[in-house]
């Protein structure tokens, strides 16, 4: 308890002893030091002068009170480079000393304030900075700027400011009318953090004043390498180009006014991060390594630059874009990102689109250069339609990305057949898919199918319905369609199917389909190529009317060993499996150009291997009427002109068989 009581004693009188001495203070200032403070003013001058190098000047000192706090007025201070030119010309500067100078053993500023100056700053060739002639490293004591610079509150007011790069050999930039304020809390001066604002009217780019705030973190100015920090710009009409000369965009702008609320992050000396939230009219930008350029009559949106453990990305987010050749976004946000990867270009890149226009691609190329295993196919598939919910992602070596993913709902998509994919027209259905696996999910109308080198000629489909699925192992691909519903005026049925391309043989089909309500003067554009010209040509025209149904189709085996056929011209069942069945009716045949019509026609229709088969249960030629006919190509290509077996049993009046035999071109 004792011991309590001599401390709390002892606490006491600690400070009776710090109220009697700043009393003592604040006695010896007022009637010893301001009554006499002007006939000082050399002597500060000169000490300004040692700490900088530089000449300077003091004007007349008056003292005075704000509150209980010491305040002193500075008419004027001149502080001249080593050109003796004035670099730094203050009118009225107003300091209130801080209590807190006294334990802290040197003049500490609670606020200083200084209206109408006019400062020089100047970056030399060699990179140097000098502020009001005062270099930020070098020779010269920082001494009085880190002083400045640990004040708490610091006002300017109506400033003129000249701004001046030998560096980069740009013209001097003047900033009017500018109020300047920088603050240091306490208790974020522990940390070497500062807080600026700065509202400016500059020389040229706009008319209206700009603004800027933000903080920095850093103790002295002879180290300006070691500050970070950030800055935060706002202007409402700016001309961005004309800010070239002192400024190095991430791009190369070509022109571009608007306004903007621009965040940059620094360290280093250096910017690392860009944040612009803009709206610009008349934008004109040249993008890679493109001769066109990207003019676009507005861009905005959040657009975002950063560089960071040797990697520079861009990104952007709720992008507009309306451009003049038409390419236009709404609502798109992505991003890209280029390093150097084990000694070799790598990106990481991805798109997002509420809709996009796949017409906007040919123009996209135009100002965007594509590595050519993209734009070959590209150009060459030239593909048409609105794509919705767009979402693409790829990671990799830029010329051929190692992985990627893609999703999109598309509406009227169309591309050109190329190589071994169909072209197509007007589908309906949603995309997913990377670089292991895929989906495909169609419900369209009105489509225009083109299997190139397979039929003759595209195939209109009324309805398309089903899902195709596929994915990768290695180098092989499989690919599953699962009840594809296909429907128009020719035919109706379902397909399935998966390929195996495995690199053996062309890979490897086991393919199923069954059709009914098919028309037999619409079955020309179902006649595979493979048939050749001369069957084709005699199905063309001996076919001329029937109706189709219970058609079934198997394919299986390996494409290269298609149509599966030993060298007898039999089918090997060991090779694979084509085969297409159907039940014909109400058929008119046109066996060849002299024979007579062969009408109502029931028959059994097959197409395995090489050959072909027709088995006639009905029919009626004249009023002969047919009990069973059977006609037999036995190899389509060989044998194209015509059957080269025809038996027919039919049952007639003896006239009209007569008829018969006398019209037929029968031979021995």
């Amino acid at each position: 308890m004792l011991i309590i009581k001599r401390t709390f004693r002892w606490i006491i009188y600690a400070i009776l002893a710090v109220i009697a001495f700043t009393l003592i203070v604040a006695a010896v200032i007022r009637f010893t030091i301001f009554p006499n403070i002007n006939h000082y003013k050399d002597d500060i001058a000169a000490t300004i002068t040692k700490k900088t190098g530089l000449k300077t000047t003091v004007g007349n000192i008056v003292p005075g009170w704000d509150g209980l706090s010491p305040k002193v007025l500075i008419r004027e201070i001149d502080i001249y480079d080593a050109e003796n030119k004035s670099a730094l010309h203050l009118e009225n500067v107003n300091g209130t000393l801080s209590w807190l100078s006294i334990p802290m053993l040197h003049p500490h500023l609670s606020h200083l304030s200084v209206r109408n100056p006019k400062l020089t700053i100047q970056r030399t060739q060699d990179g140097s900075i000098y502020v009001a002639g005062i270099a930020m490293a070098g020779e010269a004591e920082p001494d009085f700027a880190n002083w400045l610079l640990s004040q708490a509150d610091i006002n300017i007011n109506n400033a003129s400011i000249i701004w001046q790069d030998d560096l980069r050999q740009a013209p001097a930039l003047s900033l009017e009318k500018v109020d300047f304020n920088l603050r240091n809390p306490a208790w974020r001066k522990i940390f070497g953090q500062h807080l600026f604002s700065i509202n400016a009217l500059p020389s040229t780019g706009t008319k209206h004043p700009i603004t800027l705030t933000g903080h920095f973190f850093g103790r002295d100015v002879s180290k300006i390498e070691t500050w970070r920090g950030e800055v935060n710009l706002g202007a409402r009409v700016i001309d961005l180009t004309v800010w070239k000369p002192w400024f190095d965009y991430p791009i190369d702008l070509q022109s571009g006014v608007g306004k903007a609320n621009v965040a940059l992050s620094f360290s280093n000396k250096s910017i690392n991060k860009l944040k612009a939230d803009v709206r610009l009219n008349k934008l004109s930008v040249k993008l890679d390594k493109s001769e066109e350029l990207l003019n676009a009559k507005l861009l905005s949106g959040l657009l975002t630059w950063e560089e960071s453990n040797k990697t520079t990305t861009f990104s952007g987010q709720h992008i507009k874009l309306i451009a003049d050749n038409q390419f236009n976004i709404d609502n798109g946000s992505g991003f890209i990102s280029r390093k150097i990867k084990n000694n070799e270009p790598w990106i990481n890149a991805a798109l997002k689109l509420d809709t996009f226009d796949l017409s906007y691609l040919s123009k996209l190329q135009i100002v965007i250069s594509l590595p050519d295993t993209i734009s070959q196919p590209l150009n060459a598939m030239n593909p048409q339609g609105k794509l919705s919910k767009l979402s693409i992602s790829l990671q990799g070596d830029p010329q051929s990305p190692s992985s990627y993913k893609v999703e999109s709902a598309f509406n009227a998509l169309s591309i050109n057949a190329y190589k071994n994919i169909p072209g197509f027209s007007n589908l309906i259905g949603e995309i997913e898919a990377n670089e292991d696996n895929g989906t495909l999910q169609l419900a369209s109308t009105n489509v225009i199918l083109n299997l190139k080198d397979i039929l003759r000629w595209p195939i209109p489909i009324n309805a398309l319905d089903g899902k195709v699925s596929w994915s990768k192992n290695k180098d092989k691909i499989k690919i599953i369609a699962n009840n594809i519903a296909v429907a128009n005026d020719h035919i109706a049925g379902s397909l399935n199917a998966s390929y195996d391309m495995n690199g053996i043989k062309g890979g490897y089909l086991d393919l199923s389909g069954k059709f009914d309500n098919g028309d037999a003067k619409f079955a020309p554009f179902y006649y595979p190529l493979i048939m050749g010209d001369e069957t084709i040509h005699w199905l063309d025209s001996s076919i001329l009317a029937g109706k189709a149904n219970d058609v079934q189709l198997t394919v299986k085996g390996s494409l290269d060993d298609f149509p599966y056929i030993d060298k007898q011209n039999n089918p090997d069942p060991s090779l694979g499996v084509f085969k297409v069945t159907a039940r014909i009716s109400d058929a008119t045949l046109e066996y060849g150009s002299d024979w007579p019509k062969i009408e109502k026609i029931g028959l059994d229709m097959r197409f395995e291997g090489n050959s072909m088969e027709l088995n006639a249960d009905k029919g009626k030629i004249f009023d002969v009427n047919i009990m069973k006919a059977k006609a037999v190509i036995p190899e389509l290509k060989t044998y194209g002109a015509m059957a080269q077996s025809l038996n027919i049993d039919a049952v007639g009046e003896g006239p009209v068989v007569s008829n018969l035999l006398i019209t037929a071109p029968l031979k021995k």
